[in-house]
């Protein structure tokens, strides 16, 4: 007798009834019991994992939600508790369906006889013979009683030593966990139900009726903690990580994840290691796989995970956290790239990516991406952010001295907030705001939104405030500033270097005066 199954449900009306019940191998057979009915005319239908109440699958006629709190609410009190020691219980069987008949005696997948004489065994019993000859054999030709008997011990010492090697070989062999024996069927089930224990949970701790999504970027936390549970129940469980990968994969999905970004997030584990507050999640995900291995209903620790997600940047080092955008620009790339070619293009790239990036590294920053002719990079406040830009633009002038004939200009962009990281990118507001602002600013500008100034507020920055304007992909108007940074160099003008175009800035005949702001 199984103390826990699959149950499948259907929803009548406005309540969810039980129709048929299978045992804990039979997942499969439910979920495609659950596809017969709703092909047979059924409005919705889901699947039950009885073991934690949690919903594995659902299907529902459009603009129908199937919610796990809804089904299980309406469920309460009328599923038996003895559910599974009678499966002849069913309060509905629909037009159509058979009886199901009871399951064949499991039979073993392998052997458990092992044979009488494996390979190791053969070696060392062949390899002790041979030696023993060995000796009589030498001594016939004239060999010493020391040289014959030094090469039977010799003998002896390698066939013992093949014949434990190839004894601990199978022995791995035999503790292994084989796709298709039971054992790995078990496994498998028990690592697939702790992920489904995590989801669910996850999940109804962050979830918005009213926006029918998770709040804020916690699915993103939710997936960052499957990621590090699912990673240590396959080391533990020795099964592929593929095989958790696809039902965290399928779960994920329920939550406008796109299957593709879910399978390369594995791919990106050394890069979300680099941000404490991801790296923090997955951490707490591999320590959840650990304590539901020892304890598969133990606690999950997902509810107290998403708090912590949540409150990083209240409980977490400064340079932990991550403030702020800056994207750069080489000012009329395209243009003097056409004009002066590609030997050109190539010098001024690299050093605007030698000076940029160390830029970068001195305060702290992180490279996002290259852009081809500009680098987005990613800081922990937006005081390094603004100090790093001020660096880029002396470290250009400083090489426009030394190569007059290279002499190029640079514009960039900042604004405030930590963005998502995925598939090794960044996205979200203040990544879609920090690229905005930037055609705002000209050769050797650095344009910040309106949320940067308030936060160096009594640091002594100036800042010149442009006329309110439309931002592509933002609603209404916004200010955008111009920071005031140190006087440029007292440089030549470079021979045969085009005057520098801004593209996208306003015209200047229509340009109105500026305020300057002092912060």
């Amino acid at each position: 007798m199984s103390d826990g199954g699959y149950e499948v449900c259907i929803l009548k009306g406005d309540n969810w009834q039980l129709v048929r019940m299978f045992d804990e191998r039979e997942k499969d057979a439910a979920i495609a019991e659950a596809n017969h009915l709703f092909k047979s005319g059924e409005r919705a239908v889901c699947v039950i994992w009885s073991k934690n109440d949690s919903v594995i699958y659902t299907k529902a006629q459009e603009g129908k939600a199937v919610k796990q709190n809804d089904v299980m609410a309406n469920l309460s009190g009328k599923r038996k508790a003895n559910l599974y020691e009678d499966k002849k219980v069913v309060k509905h069987v629909p037009k159509g369906a058979t009886a199901r008949q009871p399951a064949a005696a499991h039979q073993p997948a392998e052997q458990d006889a092992a044979p009488a004489f494996t390979l190791h065994y053969m070696i060392l019993s062949g390899g002790v013979g041979l030696s023993i000859l060995l000796f009589p054999f030498l001594a016939l030709f004239g060999a010493s009683a020391a040289t014959a008997a030094g090469f039977t011990v010799f003998g002896l010492i390698v066939s013992g030593v093949t014949a434990y090697l190839l004894y601990m070989q199978n022995q791995s062999d035999e503790q292994s966990v084989k796709p298709g024996t039971k054992q790995y069927k078990d496994n498998l089930f028990k690592a697939k139900a702790a992920i489904a224990r995590v989801f669910n949970e996850g999940r109804k701790a962050r979830w918005s009726d009213e926006a029918g999504a998770m709040v804020g970027d916690t699915h993103f936390g939710l997936l960052l903690y499957l990621i590090g549970t699912s990673k240590t129940l396959a080391a533990l469980y020795n099964l592929p990580e593929d095989e958790l990968k696809n039902e965290v994969a399928t779960m994920m999905s329920g939550l406008s994840l796109m299957p593709a970004s879910i399978h390369r997030s594995w791919s990106l584990m050394p890069e979300y290691n680099a941000y404490p507050r991801y790296a923090a999640m997955i951490q707490r995900g591999e320590g959840a796989g650990q304590r539901l291995f020892a304890a598969p209903m133990g606690d999950t620790g997902i509810v107290k995970a998403m708090e912590l997600w949540d409150e990083f940047d209240s409980i977490a080092a400064p340079d932990q956290r991550v403030g702020a955008i800056l994207f750069t620009d080489i000012v009329s790339f395209t243009r003097s790239h056409q004009e002066y070619g590609d030997a050109w293009m190539k010098d001024v790239v690299h050093a605007h990516n030698e000076i940029v990036r160390g830029a970068i590294a001195s305060y702290q920053g992180k490279e996002v991406k290259h852009t081809g002719d500009g680098i987005m990079c990613a800081f922990s406040s937006v005081g390094k952010a603004v100090k790093a830009a001020m660096a880029m633009h002396k470290g250009i002038d400083l090489f426009d001295v030394s190569m007059p004939d290279r002499a190029f200009n640079l514009r960039i962009g900042i604004s405030a907030g930590e963005p998502v990281y995925m598939d090794g990118d960044m996205f979200g507001t203040p990544v879609n705001m920090a690229a905005r602002v930037l055609p705002n600013a000209g050769a050797r500008e650095i344009a910040v939104a309106e949320d940067v100034p308030p936060q160096l507020a009594g640091e002594g920055y100036t800042f010149e405030a442009l006329p309110e304007r439309e931002l592509k992909g933002f609603e209404g108007l916004h200010s955008v500033f111009l920071l005031k940074w140190e006087e440029p160099l007292k440089t030549a003008e470079p021979e045969n270097v085009p005057a520098q175009e801004v593209q996208n800035a306003p015209n200047e005949d229509e340009a109105p005066k500026v305020a300057e702001v002092q912060i």
